[in-house]
């Protein structure tokens, strides 16, 4: 009598378990990139020349927003998403002097608008705004509804921050 013996072929197995791994942490790295991260459209030019109509941006859910960065909001008022700046966090004073930004009673340099952009007579009373409310303007000052129309939004309104342009 002669016993062979076979070993087993675990190679296959080896080979599914790499698949499956690779599989799950894919739906991992999905998930967490979905949960995080949005995709906007930009619809209009009240961002010009930051944003254009049609550009398309990643928005991150979970940055905390400070001054001067670009949000998506969803105020009460409008019914929809709009997409602008901070120029002034709650607590801290906002005003327009002869079209320069004025925040806690100094101006604000703001070298993303265009020389174009600036209306030169603008000029309104200084505002305080409430903690955990955002002050919010278009680049595009004279295209654009914003905090100037429909005040400071609350920090629940704001749905995330605009961290990368994709199409300009």
């Amino acid at each position: 009598i002669t016993i062979k013996w076979e070993r087993k072929d675990r190679t296959g197995t080896k080979k599914k378990r790499k698949i499956l791994l690779s599989v799950l942490i894919s739906v991992i790295v999905t998930l967490f990139f979905c949960s995080r991260y949005t995709i906007v459209y930009v619809s209009g030019n009240s961002m010009r020349p930051t944003l254009e109509d049609g550009n398309l941006v990643i928005v991150d859910r979970w940055q905390v927003p400070h001054n001067g960065d670009i949000v998506v909001a969803n105020p009460n008022e409008m019914g929809g998403s709009i997409i602008k700046r901070i120029v002034a966090e709650g607590g801290s004073a906002v005003a327009m002097e002869k079209g320069r930004l004025i925040r806690d009673r100094e101006s604000i340099h703001e070298d993303y608008l265009s020389q174009e952009n600036i209306d030169q007579k603008e000029t309104w009373e200084e505002q305080e705004g409430p903690l955990g409310m955002y002050f919010l303007m278009g680049d595009n000052r004279e295209n654009s509804v914003d905090s100037r129309c429909f005040g400071s939004i609350a920090e629940e309104a704001i749905k995330g921050t605009v961290v990368f342009i994709l199409f300009q």
